[in-house]
Parts: C-alpha cells; sequence; structure tokens
C-alpha cells in the first residue's frame, strides 16, 4: 500500500504545480488578449473622423460609374497627378479644402480589382467607411498577433511575457495602421497565416487573404514564384479561380479603358527619399541622380537576393513564402511605416520553425518589436530622420529573418540529424 500511494502523492503534487503555474500564466493571456481587445476598439475612437486611406476608396466608389478617367492619378507622380474632381470629392469628405486638401489627399492605387469594393464603401457615408475600414485592419492584426501567440507562446519559459510586451510595443504602429484605414494589414496577415495549414477550411483561408492581398497592393502577385517552386497548384488554382470571379464583378462596375489608367499610373511610381525603403536610404546616401538612382535599384535587388537564398534554402514553406515577402518589400522603391507589419511577422515564423528556442532569441522580436515604437509617435514619420530610421530597421529586421531562417534549415538528404550527431 505505502509504494502504490507515493505515486499518487508525486502526481497530486505535479497536478497542483501546474494549476498554479496555469493560473500565473493566465495572467500573461489576460494581458495580451486585453491589449487584442484594445486594438479592436481603436477604430471607434480614432482621433480623426475620416481615415485618409479609406477615403480614397469611398471617392473612387463613388466616381467610377461616370467619371472613371479620374479615378487613378495620372503620371508621372501619383500624388500631384491627382484629378481636382477626386480631390475636391476627397477634401470634402475629409472636411478641409485649399492648401490644406494638398497635404491630406491620398490617391487611389489599387488594382481594378478592388473597384466592387470600392463601390460598396463608396455607398456609405465618409465616416461609416472609414469605421469599417478601420475594423477590417484591426481585425486582421489581431487575428495575425493571435496566430503568433498560438505558435510561439509555449516554446519557451517566458514566452508568454515577450509576446505581451511585443503586442504592447506595437500598439503605437497598431493605432497608426487603424486610424488610417490601411490595408497592408492583409499582408500581415498572409505571412502570419503561412502556407503550412493542415486543414481544408486553413489552406482555404491563406488563399483568400493572400489574393486579398494582391487585389488591394498588387506586388504580392509576385508570390506566385514561391508557390511554383513549392508546386502549390491547388493553392495557384484556387487563386486564379477567385481572380477570376474578382475580374466579373469588376465588369459591370467599370470600363476596360481603367486597367490602362492602373496600369499608367502604377509605372509611375518610383524611389522617394521621403519613405523607409532600400533604394530610398540608398539614394540619400549618394544622392538622387544617376549613381544614385542605380545604387538604390542594385542595393534593393541584392538584398532581396540575399534575403531569398537565406528564407528559401532547405527551410519550411512558411519560411519560403514569408522570405518572399520580405524580398518583396526590399524589392520596393516606397515602404512607409505600416509596411514593418510584414517583417516582424516574418521573424516570428521563423523563429516558430527554430527545432529549439529560448528566451534570447525570443527576444529578438520583443526588441525589434519596440524599435517600432518611435517613428509611431510622430505626426508624419514621412519627414525628418524617420524615414531613414525605417529603413534602417527594415534592413536590421529582413537581416534577424535571414538569420533565424538559417538556423531553422532542415538538415540535407542523407546527412546525419544535428541530434545524433
Amino acid at each position: 500500500m505505502p509504494s502504490e500511494a507515493a505515486p499518487v502523492r508525486s502526481a497530486a503534487h505535479t497536478s497542483g504545480q501546474r494549476r498554479r503555474q496555469s493560473r500565473h500564466l493566465d495572467w500573461l493571456q489576460v494581458g495580451f488578449f486585453a491589449t487584442m481587445a484594445v486594438w479592436l476598439l481603436i477604430p471607434f475612437g480614432a482621433a480623426s473622423g475620416a481615415a485618409q486611406d479609406a477615403v480614397a476608396y469611398t471617392v473612387a466608389g463613388r466616381l467610377v460609374a461616370h467619371h472613371p478617367e479620374v479615378v487613378y492619378p495620372e503620371p508621372p507622380d501619383p500624388h500631384s497627378g491627382i484629378h481636382e474632381r477626386f480631390k475636391d470629392d476627397y477634401c470634402a469628405i475629409v472636411g478641409v479644402s485649399g492648401a490644406r486638401c494638398d497635404g491630406v489627399v491620398v490617391a487611389y492605387l489599387a488594382t481594378p480589382l478592388a473597384i466592387p469594393f470600392a463601390v460598396a464603401i463608396g455607398h456609405t457615408s465618409g465616416l461609416t467607411g472609414s469605421l469599417l475600414m478601420r475594423l477590417g485592419a484591426a481585425a486582421m492584426l489581431v487575428v495575425g498577433m493571435v496566430l503568433l501567440w498560438r505558435r510561439l507562446g509555449h516554446r519557451t519559459r517566458y514566452a508568454r511575457l515577450q509576446l505581451l510586451v511585443v503586442a504592447l510595443a506595437l500598439t503605437p504602429m497598431a493605432t497608426t495602421a487603424i486610424g488610417f484605414g490601411q490595408t497592408s494589414p492583409l499582408m500581415f496577415l498572409s505571412v502570419c497565416l503561412g502556407l503550412g495549414a493542415t486543414t481544408r477550411a486553413g489552406k482555404i483561408v491563406s488563399v483568400v487573404v493572400w489574393v486579398g492581398a494582391c487585389i488591394f497592393k498588387m506586388f504580392p502577385t509576385a508570390l506566385v514564384l514561391v508557390l511554383a517552386w513549392l508546386r502549390r497548384w491547388r493553392f495557384i488554382g484556387a487563386a486564379a479561380a477567385m481572380f477570376a470571379v474578382a475580374a466579373l464583378l469588376t465588369l459591370p462596375f467599370a470600363p476596360l479603358s481603367i486597367v490602362g489608367d492602373f496600369i499608367g499610373s502604377s509605372a509611375t511610381i518610383s524611389g522617394s527619399t521621403i519613405h523607409g525603403s532600400v533604394d530610398a536610404l540608398t539614394q540619400k546616401l549618394l544622392g538622387d541622380g544617376g549613381v544614385g538612382s542605380t545604387a538604390g535599384r542594385l542595393a534593393s535587388i541584392g538584398a532581396a537576393i540575399v534575403c531569398c537564398w537565406a528564407g528559401c534554402t532547405r527551410t519550411r514553406a512558411d519560411v519560403r513564402w514569408a522570405a518572399g515577402y520580405v524580398a518583396l518589400l526590399l524589392l520596393s522603391p516606397l515602404v512607409q511605416l505600416h509596411y514593418l507589419w510584414v517583417p516582424l511577422g516574418a521573424v516570428a515564423i521563423a523563429l516558430a520553425a527554430q527545432r529549439r528556442i529560448d528566451d534570447r532569441y525570443l527576444g529578438l522580436f520583443t526588441i525589434l518589436s519596440v524599435l517600432t515604437i518611435p517613428p509611431s509617435l510622430v505626426p508624419d514619420p514621412t519627414k525628418g530622420a524617420y524615414p531613414t530610421y525605417q529603413a534602417l530597421l527594415l534592413i536590421v529586421t529582413a537581416a534577424v529573418f535571414g538569420w533565424l531562417a538559417i538556423r531553422s534549415r532542415t538538415p540535407q538528404e542523407g546527412a546525419p540529424s544535428p541530434i545524433h550527431r
């Protein structure tokens, strides 16, 4: 009898320890999800009534039926080329005029496939459309963060504490992205979802989110190369079907000529020293003449190639997917603050892919999140030293991702496993 009672007492003791530990960790979980709840409330407490990015969709949706030629800005500049009719309607919704209007108006740059969404938003008031887009941005950021919590929250002793700090540190940047009603959170969610979904529903959601990112931002369509390399033919087929449906839905709302307007407008977007891209940083260092422009393009291409090599060689599918997104940002001539969500999500995915991690590695994610606070607290992060800060932060975050991706590589076929060496 005594010999049988000891294991019972030991099991009870262990169970009690787990309950105490669970109660301790629950407070961290409560803190994390309370922060997520705050993010979901940001749309209702935004400082300005109308969201700048959302108003562009509202105006485009109202004008496309009778004035489709004014929806997209004309070359050579996507800002100065905004048509007066578009600008007048935009500023009427925002409630400003004159020189102030020129400082706040945002061009409509989404693909023509987003026109049905713009028309739907256009049938609402400017404030209602802004609220809807802010809620969408908040929901996507929250879902992405919850996915990262599920992937990383159990990996180290202090993982939950660090993820709570990450959530708090990213709150200022979340406020910026949500407040403007931006669509870039779609890319963050796509990175967090990855391609490794084990359920049919999860795979469908991954396709839908990526297609949405392509419709609103266009450049993520280049990730079809990653999908082809990974032989995700069903993924590609499902996405192609969704694009076809989106095209059919667009036909009743916009003439085919709007495709040419979109291509002409998009072709004019070039590197600018007021944005935080690798291209812009190089031009700022070398001058925006021929040498600086060429060097900027070569620097961004080189950075993207290095990222692809680090993130796509013998790594998991989700890491390769994240590497594709980071490489596209390194290539992009225009990188604003809210795009930094993408490489941060990629770092988290590379962390989750590690066979073993400790709190020091997870601390890198925490530090990078804290570094997003300074540009998130200023009214205009496109001026002063902040674009340089953002470009450097993009490069550092991409470098951390690349290093973690290399650490997550699977052994070559036939090579002995590191565990058995």
